[in-house]
């Protein structure tokens, strides 16, 4: 499924990642103790601590380019991270 992303990011030399919330809330995250893990913020929040780990562990990656984007909700996340974390996304 996702094969052409994977394997054209390595075609450039690039590093592709994807944050699947939805399916690890239904799978772990069952009770009202986790649900405010389970807001637009908290989305924001883990992609900046992600990249931000990304950035300071993988070799050659500090001075790389972070580009957002996605379809639907997605795109809604890619939109706000950009607004909310302009220092840390590229594009």
């Amino acid at each position: 499924m996702f094969k052409a992303p994977l394997s054209s990011g390595k075609d450039i030399n690039s590093f592709y990642a994807i944050r699947c919330s939805r399916v690890a809330s239904t799978i772990f995250m069952q009770g009202p103790e986790y649900t405010g893990y389970l807001t637009s913020d908290q989305a924001l929040a883990d992609y900046a601590d992600l990249v931000t780990w990304l950035k300071n562990n993988l070799p050659g990656a500090k001075t790389s380019k972070v580009v957002a984007f996605g379809g639907s909700y997605g795109a809604l996340l890619s939109t706000w991270f950009r607004i909310k974390y302009p220092h840390i996304i590229d594009a």
